[in-house]
């Protein structure tokens, strides 16, 4: 069955799949790119992540999953963690 959905995580990433063939129950990987998704927005801020208290605020973000007639909203904070 053709589906669409869409994701948009605060102004970080916007996008929507249209008319994606899902199985029931199917796990699917779906690559982001603009050959899959139209209207790919991603965007990088890094005054709008979240920091531990001693360094900054602790921005959070609207993460909201559209597929079918669901729709899911969860607050949630982005973090850049870097190693050497």
């Amino acid at each position: 069955m053709k589906s669409t959905f869409s994701i948009q995580l605060g102004i970080f990433i916007n996008f929507y799949v249209k008319d994606e063939v899902f199985e029931s129950l199917e796990e699917k990987q779906i690559v982001l790119n603009n050959e899959t998704i139209e209207d790919l927005s991603i965007k990088y801020d890094s005054k709008k992540l979240w920091w531990p208290y001693q360094m900054g605020e602790q921005t959070m973000h609207n993460l909201k999953i559209k597929f079918k007639d669901y729709e899911f909203n969860k607050q949630i904070g982005l973090r850049q963690v870097e190693s050497e």
